[in-house]
């Protein structure tokens, strides 16, 4: 809908009463929390090398109840 290409941070709300999408805001730069990826399970340069060569490898967040470290 923008026409922009590349990362971004993005901040909606979700309306369970309808099922809807609100977008809050858009911001066209990374968000400053990339490097919480481990938290959620999944490796934010990892990603960005497997785009850089062409592999389409897909990272699956932690589930509720595994744990998780920063380090």
């Amino acid at each position: 809908m923008t026409g922009f290409n590349g990362f971004a941070g993005i901040d909606w709300v979700h309306d369970p009463r309808d099922n809807r999408l609100a977008l809050l805001e858009f911001n066209p730069r990374p968000t400053p929390v990339f490097y919480k990826g481990p938290v959620a399970g999944v490796d934010f340069s990892g990603a960005l090398q497997d785009m850089w060569s062409g592999n389409k490898k897909i990272q699956r967040p932690r589930l509720s109840g595994e744990t998780a470290s920063l380090f």
